[in-house]
Order: C-alpha cells, then structure tokens, then sequence
C-alpha cells in the first residue's frame, strides 16, 4: 500500500504544511464525518501546534471550535471506564 499525503493550510495561522492522510495511519487519531459522507482528520499545525480538522473536501483547515458547521458534523464519541 502507498502513502497519501495532503497539503493544507492551517485556518488559525495560514501555515501551509503537508501531512500523512493515508487512511490506515488514522487509527488512534480524531476522526470527523460531514453529513454528505466526508471524512475529516484532526491534526497538529507544526507553526502555531493548534488542532484543526482537515476534510478531503478543503484546502483551508479549521479548528472544530471555529467551523460554521460544526452542528452538522459527527464527532468521534469517547467512552470512559
């Protein structure tokens, strides 16, 4: 299997940066799903170290909190012990 890397730009600092998006390396990360079916990755701007989420569908990354949309989003669910 090859790798699949994307190029984004941090929505908070306007850092463009390249990370892994090959769909195995997602396990143990923050995954989010649109309501049309797009898959988003949560991950670290290496300038500012913010968390934004990613979607295959946009260039620009947000952090979660700032989305427009974020009502419409499924977020991964945590179960504690």
């Amino acid at each position: 299997m090859g790798y699949r890397f994307r190029e984004i730009i941090c929505g908070y600092c306007e850092h463009r940066f390249v990370y892994d998006a090959t769909p195995g390396e997602w396990e143990g990360m923050l995954t989010f799903t649109k309501k049309n079916g797009v898959k988003g990755k949560e991950v670290r701007c290496p300038k500012c170290n913010e968390w934004i989420v990613s979607f295959d569908d946009e260039t620009v990354a947000l952090p979660f909190e700032l989305r427009d949309d974020k009502d419409e989003i499924e977020t991964p669910v945590f179960y504690e012990d």
